[in-house]
């Protein structure tokens, strides 16, 4: 669907921007599947935000500094600063000088449904194009509504041979609160989450340390679901 821009209690579409938004009582999912007709400023299509009860506990790591060393530009505007997927560590974009990106991700297609028991957002964007051609990532979520579960599907059509790897970068009370994250693979193989270091800067200039957490397989497709147990 394009040219749509709509807004009401439980659905926020802007189409121009990219942005999605499935909300409900305590709840906030925002999902970026965009088409870059300017210079895009970080690699983070298919990006999923989650907010619950006021509290961002799936975020992306923030901006830091316009204007700092090469590699900290690339961190804080890389795929795995972003709740997305990444295959082998790779951005969906090849990065340049600067502010520079090459080969940039396109959405391709977007839907959005609403049912008694689910809000349900659905994308797929062309992607990795410095990788080989016509690689496609589709990506559906569906938060059950009134109740904290969501479950997110990822499927990347490739011939790379690099693993998929899904990122979900949490909130430092991300697991206090209760919040747990499985995935399996497209055999219904559950995968091994690793924890891994990351970096949230959530006041320009300023940054802290943080965590991630991947799951990676050699399949085309992780199911995945979070939850507050």
């Amino acid at each position: 669907r394009e040219g749509v821009e709509l807004q009401r209690k439980d659905l926020a579409v802007f189409d121009s921007g990219g942005f999605y938004a499935l909300r409900d009582r305590d709840s906030l999912s925002c999902v970026r599947c965009g088409k870059h007709r300017t210079r895009p400023a970080q690699a983070d299509n298919l990006h999923l935000d989650l907010w619950y009860q006021g509290r961002n506990i799936l975020r992306d790591a923030g901006t830091y500094r316009y204007n700092t060393d090469p590699e900290w530009v690339a961190y804080f505007n890389g795929t795995l600063a972003h709740n997305t997927v990444s295959l082998g560590g790779h951005d969906q974009m090849l990065k340049g000088p600067r502010f520079i990106w090459l080969y940039w991700s396109q959405a391709l297609q977007t839907d959005w449904k609403e049912t008694d028991d689910l809000l349900e957002f659905a994308g797929s964007i062309r992607a990795f194009g410095q990788l080989g051609r016509n690689i496609v990532h589709r990506r559906r979520v569906r938060k059950y509504k009134n109740r904290p579960i969501w479950k997110i599907e990822d499927e990347v059509i490739h011939r790379t041979g690099l693993p998929l790897w899904q990122v979900w970068n949490i909130s430092e009370d991300f697991e206090s609160l209760g919040f747990r994250i499985r995935a399996t693979d497209e055999n219904g193989s559950e995968l091994e989450p690793v924890r891994r270091k990351a970096w949230y800067s959530g006041r320009y200039g300023e940054k802290e340390p943080s965590a991630a957490i991947l799951f990676q397989t050699h399949t085309a497709t992780i199911h995945t679901e979070i939850q507050r147990t």
